[in-house]
């Protein structure tokens, strides 16, 4: 079973999610820097990344982060933020 999750192809047919989620990584790193240089956390905003492929691989939405409306979505990021807190 593991076998069949990690293989090449399901892992390729899951490529456009990485890539749009590492695009608005990368737009949300420039918006914050770009009238200025700025220090940035990368290792929060890497587990974020993470976090959202594989939300998005297994829900078909993305659960963390700063710009989501959703109540459920802000419901459940808080929830995560908080098992990780006490974790």
């Amino acid at each position: 079973m593991a076998v069949e999750i990690f293989s090449t192809s399901h892992l390729n047919s899951f490529l456009s999610i990485s890539r749009d989620e590492i695009k608005l990584l990368l737009r949300k790193l420039y918006r914050n820097s770009s009238h200025d240089f700025a220090k940035v956390e990368l290792k929060s905003k890497f587990s974020e990344l993470t976090f959202n492929v594989i939300m998005k691989m297994i829900a078909g939405k993305r659960y963390y982060g700063d710009n989501l409306s959703n109540k459920e979505v802000k419901e459940f990021g808080e929830i995560v933020r908080q098992a990780f807190e006490y974790g």
